[in-house]
């Protein structure tokens, strides 16, 4: 295996612990120890890849609205659904992807 698939695959498993983290706790409460913990590398290891909480926290905002772009994608290509129906889809994956938003930044 690569050392460029050995890394990516290592920074994706930093932003799903970090996911969790944020999830759980919030961001205020989210320490970089415990998700350096999770993924089972030293903090210095996690700081080679994302330097402060505010850049970890970016990372798992961008990977919660990339995965929103392909679901907005097959909503509104599919031609089946009226309009209105597609319009009502986009609404409700987007209610959702800032409700996860909102759980990562405040964990109520």
């Amino acid at each position: 295996m690569s050392e460029e698939v050995k890394g990516s695959s290592l920074e994706e498993r930093i932003i799903d612990a970090a996911k969790s983290v944020f999830m759980e706790k919030g961001y205020t409460d989210a320490c970089m120890s415990e998700i350096a913990e999770r993924v089972g590398i030293n903090r210095p290891g996690l700081h080679y890849y994302f330097r402060t909480k505010d850049k970890m926290f970016n990372a798992v905002f961008g990977m919660i609205v990339a995965s929103v772009i392909p679901k907005f994608q097959d909503i509104i290509t599919n031609r089946d659904l009226s309009l209105s129906v597609r319009v009502e889809q986009i609404v409700d994956v987007y209610i959702i992807c800032c409700r996860k938003i909102l759980i990562c930044l405040c964990s109520c």
